[in-house]
């Protein structure tokens, strides 16, 4: 078997990133108000050139707080 194709590699990594994030995301969401994590003000200045650099940032970042908090809802009960 040859080596491995690189998408194959990146979507791996990718998956992993994603879950990782998700899982940090939420649990800020849970010991942290969301209204405050929100709030735009608050984020450090690291963060918005992690958003401006990294092209998935941003959606793993909508995806993080809009999907799984009501996720983790529906899943609690």
């Amino acid at each position: 078997v040859g080596p491995m194709p690189t998408s194959v590699i990146l979507g791996w990594l990718t998956r992993l990133y994603l879950i990782k994030v998700r899982k940090l995301l939420f649990i800020f969401i849970e010991e942290f108000n969301a209204q405050i994590f929100l709030n735009l003000c608050l984020f450090p200045l690291d963060l918005y050139i992690l958003m401006i650099s990294h092209p998935y940032f941003s959606l793993i970042l909508f995806f993080g707080l809009f999907l799984h908090p009501s996720l983790g809802e529906s899943y609690r009960r």
